[in-house]
């Protein structure tokens, strides 16, 4: 990692009824590319809503709904929503910006 910092904050639930929080994470990663093996710069920049249910029955009850929930407990942690955030916003295939502009499918042998 180059540069990345992330954020965690306090939802104003008022406005949706719920609690929660928007986490966020911005910087500049150092990846490999997965297509050539060049070492390139990702900028990332990613937030997220996370709703947070009191209990296990709250958070059945929100089962149907189309935004992210967690139940409450002790253990959740800032810096693991941060880490998650983090780790949602890289590509699962790293492509430097030459490789992502070339449309060419890429096939490879191996003996």
């Amino acid at each position: 990692m180059k540069s990345v910092s992330g954020a965690v904050h306090s939802l104003d639930h008022s406005a949706s009824g719920r609690p929660g929080f928007e986490v966020s994470v911005a910087g500049l990663l150092g990846l490999t590319c997965q297509s050539c093996g060049a070492a390139f710069d990702l900028a990332v920049d990613s937030a997220s809503i996370i709703h947070v249910a009191r209990d296990t029955a709250e958070l059945a009850s929100w089962e149907d709904e189309t935004f992210e929930s967690i139940e409450a407990t002790e253990k959740t942690s800032a810096l693991e929503l941060v880490e998650d955030e983090l780790l949602l916003s890289i590509p699962y295939v790293p492509r430097c910006p030459k490789c992502a502009a070339d449309d060419t499918p890429r096939t490879h042998e191996f003996s």
